[in-house]
Formats: C-alpha cells, sequence, structure tokens
C-alpha cells in the first residue's frame, strides 16, 4: 500500500509518494524505506502503489527494466513499456495495482505540456475507480489543456474532505504563486495527514518518510533532444530538476534516492555522486480547473 500525490503545472510537475512496504493481509511493517520514485530523464516521475515485487524483483527495479527499453523519453513509451510489462507480469494478482507518471510531453511540432499517466489494474481508461482489480492493465496518457493544472492521486482511498483539501490547498498555491517547494510541502503534508488517519484506524499502511520529485519545464527544455538527464538533489531551484528525501528524523541514507532511468541506462545516485548502472542499450483525480 502506499500513496502517490502529483501535479502537473505549466510551469512544473511534483510527485510525492511515501515509502512504506507492508505484508498482506495483516499489514505488518516489511519496510519503511523502500524506494517507489523514479526520475524519467528528467521529464518525468513515476510511482506506483500495489504490488511491491514484479517477477521476482523488486517493482522500483522492475520499472527501471521496463522503462529503459523506451527508444526515446517520451512519455508515450515510458507508459507503453510499463502497460506491456504489466499485462505479462501482472495478470494473475488479485490486488490492485496502478503506476502513476507525471511530467512533460508534446504532439508533434507542438510545445512542451505537461502531462498526467497512469496504468493501473483497478481503473478504468478514464480513471474511473472499478469494484475489484481486473485480469488486463488500463492506461491513460492526458495533455493538459494550455494554462491548466492537474491533481492525481493514487494508492489507498482517499475521503471526500481529504481530496477536497488536497485540491483547495494546491489551488490556494497557485493563486498566491508560491511556485514548486510550496506545492512539495503541502503534498507531503497531506501524506502524513493521511498516514496519522490511517493509523488511528489501525491501518498503518502509509509511511510518513517520502521521496520527491521536482521537474520544471526549464531544463527539460534545455536539453530536449539530447541523450541527456540532469536532476540534483536539494531544495527546488528555478531552472532544476530536483530530488527530495524528506524524512521525519534521522540523515539522508544512500538508499534515500529516486532511480533515473533513460534509453538503455539506470542511474543510480548517491549524494552529489553519479554511479551508471547500464544494463541494456482510492480513484484517480484529474482536476483541469485550478
Amino acid at each position: 500500500m502506499t500513496l502517490v500525490l502529483s501535479v502537473a503545472s505549466p510551469d512544473f510537475c511534483v510527485q510525492v509518494s511515501d515509502r512504506r512496504v507492508v505484508y498482506l493481509p495483516d499489514f505488518k511493517l516489511k519496510d519503511d524505506l523502500a524506494i517507489k520514485a523514479i526520475a524519467y530523464f528528467n521529464s518525468m516521475a513515476w510511482g506506483y502503489s500495489g504490488w511491491a515485487t514484479v517477477e521476482g524483483r523488486r517493482t522500483d527495479l522492475w520499472m527501471c527494466d521496463q522503462l529503459k527499453m523506451a527508444p526515446s523519453a517520451s512519455p508515450l513509451w515510458a507508459t507503453r513499456m510499463l502497460l506491456d510489462g504489466a499485462n505479462r507480469a501482472l495478470r494473475a494478482i488479485s490486488y490492485s495495482h496502478t503506476f502513476m507518471g507525471v511530467g512533460w510531453g508534446k504532439e508533434e511540432g507542438g510545445p512542451l505540456c505537461p502531462r498526467t499517466a497512469f496504468v493501473s489494474n483497478c481503473h478504468t481508461s478514464e480513471g474511473r475507480l472499478l469494484s475489484e482489480p481486473q485480469p488486463t492493465f488500463a492506461h491513460r496518457v492526458a495533455l493538459q489543456p494550455k494554462g491548466a493544472t492537474a491533481v492525481a492521486w493514487s494508492g489507498v482511498e482517499l475521503t471526500g474532505p481529504e481530496k477536497a483539501r488536497i485540491v483547495r490547498g494546491v489551488r490556494r498555491i497557485f493563486g498566491h504563486r508560491a511556485g514548486q517547494r510550496a506545492v512539495m510541502r503541502w503534498l507531503s503534508n497531506q501524506i502524513r495527514e493521511v498516514s496519522g488517519r490511517l493509523e488511528r484506524q489501525g491501518r498503518s499502511v502509509v509511511g510518513r518518510d517520502l521521496l520527491a520529485i521536482c521537474l520544471p519545464v526549464d531544463p527539460v527544455q534545455k536539453v530536449e533532444g539530447a541523450e541527456q538527464a540532469f536532476i540534483f538533489k536539494g531544495e527546488p531551484r528555478e531552472g532544476h530538476a530536483s530530488f527530495h528525501d524528506l524524512r521525519e528524523g534521522g540523515p539522508i541514507a544512500a538508499d534515500g534516492y529516486p532511480h533515473i532511468v533513460g534509453p538503455g541506462y539506470v542511474v543510480s545516485l548517491k549524494g552529489w555522486e553519479v554511479t551508471p548502472n547500464v544494463s541494456g542499450g482510492g480513484d484517480l483525480q484529474f482536476d483541469d480547473e485550478l
């Protein structure tokens, strides 16, 4: 179980996910520092909710294996790789599973625009929650209209007031032009609020230690068409993609970094050092009225 919150706006995209993995069906804690965040180039952030292992590998590493096979950094190709892999490897699972992406893409010849994407066995292609998981996965890649902002979530079921509060807070942040740092903090606070609510109910399935990826549009434009990706650790900065290990306490450890994936490669981050590791060539809400 987990909770992934994403925001796609004309200037930046942000995704925040918790890191908790539990055993089913009793929800006993297995790992509170799992990695569920993947940066696809510096143009998309991908997270997942549901099954923590696929084909005998951690789900985050399995996702890297799928994404690196894409022939380009296009969000359409990234979604297709995850869709094909999920329909091959996860057809037999009886639990809900969703891959959620947010980032940048464009129609041929057009400008970069924010996109939201998902691959799921528990939603229709329009994002409607189904009553039970399906044997095949549906998908959607949504190009946001000019000037629109989308808020999306997947994982544990949110209450109506929780959904309204998340959207209302994002709307307020954009009304004050507060930027990606404020959005990241707001989404982080909301995940921890939901974590507290579930703990009080005896279901500690969402953690309080988080990973976040911030993707402003500027660096995507600068390296577009080049086989390069740049992403930095630290406070969100204008003109730089960045990742954030948001712990409630304790130092940042070597396992507190997302993967960076591009066509044919996977990169692991340890602080500022980049180490190549090349091994080959609830419902979903999309609110366009913020």
